[in-house]
């Protein structure tokens, strides 16, 4: 409200509309960050299992060490199985965002659900927002005209109170 300052009712409409659609575009940024981050461990998961049947890995770890889901858990909430997790990752030339892109992978067509939900409210705000932009141009552009035919003396009907035929005034 404080930015586009409405004036009148008819503005005052567009600009909350603006602002439910804003608040409609700062939830689905939200609800796809959680979203990622929800499929985060089952992605971790899924890259340690590929990365602990490796040949090489199999002489390097002891048994209780090679459970994936049991690091991938660990990754959360203990530090020395996030030390381990890195370790791995480093030793196939990999880092943390490995995991990132794999929970995105593994949740694609939600993100692309949400990604149209985006686009579409941007653009029903841009709407909004030029909405408001042509109203007050059509309104300052009849206030001048309205202004110039006064100034210019020409004659205005004006209506009776009792909304009989209008009468001429200058």
């Amino acid at each position: 409200m404080k930015e586009i300052k409405p004036r009148g009712i008819v503005e005052q409409f567009f600009v909350e509309d603006i602002i439910y659609i804003s608040w409609d575009i700062l939830r689905f940024h939200r609800s796809r960050t959680a979203l990622i981050n929800l499929t985060f461990r089952a992605a971790l998961e899924k890259i340690l299992t590929e990365l602990l049947r490796s040949p090489k890995m199999l002489t390097l770890l002891d048994s209780r060490e090679m459970d994936a889901r049991e690091l991938a858990f660990g990754w959360f909430s203990d530090e020395k199985a996030k030390s381990k997790v890195v370790k791995l990752l480093k030793q196939f030339h990999l880092d943390e965002t490995v995991i990132e892109a794999e929970a995105m992978r593994n949740c694609a067509a939600e993100l692309e659900r949400f990604d149209r939900l985006l686009a579409s409210a941007e653009s029903r705000r841009n709407r909004a927002l030029r909405s408001v932009t042509e109203y007050r141009t059509d309104l300052a552009l009849r206030l001048r005209a309205t202004s110039d035919r006064i100034i210019d003396g020409e004659v205005l009907a004006i209506e009776d109170a009792e909304g009989q035929e209008p009468s001429a005034a200058a």
